[in-house]
């Protein structure tokens, strides 16, 4: 029934993304099958799989000065996030039905949400990703009055060994690389020197796509993105158990 189920998901995934690429450096192995054995999924990665822009997101119900300090408001991960949405055949419900790590428990299914708005290659195993609040406490009152600070999020890596997951996951669900390589300014690039709105300005986005190639691959460099996606993927791996696998998911076009 396992690796039925795995099989399934795996086809799930690739309907609803437009592509799917599996990582694989060694053999993959099935967890020896009981009636307790759950499948167990963890979600990794940057906004496109946080949901960042649908709302709400978990944590957003509590009170300002809670929700300020609240990592998964912070981090921006939507209870309509793509991997909250996907069904395991012959489990009730969606992923998001079985989120072990805000305290649901079942004996069919656990699903652990660690996707950061924003993250970089670096914030699963490096460093640690900051997230800046400003917000007024006193809404209703004539006065604003702002609380505002900083939250450090954990390694992204830290999920499997703080929930004891070495061994266990069936699969990981990922998307990572496009902070990286700037998407943001590209996207930014493009709407504020569009040809349209600024006819013959096309130098400046020619120049972004340029610095990103020449970034791209530079082996024994710091700023070889290649090299810091590849070494994400092997951390996840080593983290996770070579029995786990690992859906990287692809960005629109």
């Amino acid at each position: 029934m396992k690796k039925k189920n795995m099989r399934l998901l795996s086809r799930a995934v690739a309907a609803l993304l437009a592509m799917i690429l599996i990582v694989s450096n060694a053999p993959l192995y099935a967890h020896a099958e009981t009636d307790t054995d759950p499948v167990i999924v963890v979600s990794l990665g940057d906004s496109y799989s946080s949901g960042e822009g649908i709302e709400p997101f978990y944590g957003q119900d509590k009170e300002v000065s809670d929700k300020v300090g609240d990592k998964d408001w912070l981090a921006h991960r939507s209870k309509k996030s793509w991997p909250s949405l996907l069904k395991i055949p012959d489990i009730d419900g969606t992923l998001g039905n079985y989120r072990s790590d805000y305290g649901i428990v079942s004996e069919e299914c656990e699903w652990y949400f660690g996707a950061v708005s924003g993250a970089e290659t670096k914030h699963f195993n490096t460093e640690q990703q900051e997230k800046k609040y400003i917000k007024d406490l006193g809404i209703l009152a004539s006065t604003p009055i702002f609380t505002s600070g900083t939250v450090y999020m954990p390694y992204q890596i830290d999920i499997f060994s703080n929930n004891n997951l070495y061994g266990k996951v069936d699969y990981v669900t990922l998307s990572v690389g496009g902070n990286d390589v700037k998407f943001k300014d590209i996207v930014t690039t493009c709407a504020t020197n569009c040809v349209y709105l600024h006819w013959g300005e096309t130098a400046k986005l020619e120049d972004t796509f340029a610095n990103l190639w020449k970034s791209f691959d530079i082996p024994d460099s710091d700023d070889d993105t290649r090299g810091h996606i590849k070494q994400t993927y092997q951390d996840v791996r080593d983290a996770a158990g070579t029995q786990a696998d690992i859906i990287v998911a692809g960005y629109p076009k």
